[in-house]
């Protein structure tokens, strides 16, 4: 659950790894299975992603942009999360094969 000022609770259904402030009194969870965004003044709860293949790899960070983007850094990778024609799309970022294989010079 999340509460606010010891006065109000969200069941969220998962263990909440990262959370996000945004404007309008509203910030983005994400759980281990789940984004939502909760608004702390008309105590609404939205899921922008359900069954979210995240449970493992431990979201613990979150980062939105004027444009509406949401990125959830974690292990391995980051979670692009981008709404489109009323829903929410959901993109996995990894580094390049050629980035993640190349081998580091001791000048480092």
């Amino acid at each position: 659950m999340v509460s606010t000022s010891g006065s109000t609770s969200w069941p969220l259904g998962a263990a909440p790894e990262a959370v996000y402030e945004e404007k309008d009194s509203t910030v983005l969870v994400a759980t281990t299975a789940q984004l939502l965004r909760v608004n702390l003044v008309s105590k609404n709860m939205e899921v922008l992603v359900d069954e979210a293949f995240w449970e493992i790899l431990y979201p613990n960070s979150i980062a939105g942009t004027p444009s509406g983007i949401i990125y959830i850094g974690m292990r391995h990778g980051v979670a692009k999360v981008e709404k489109k024609d009323g829903k929410y799309e959901l993109f996995w970022l990894m580094p390049s094969k050629e980035y993640a294989e190349r081998e580091f010079s001791e000048e480092l």
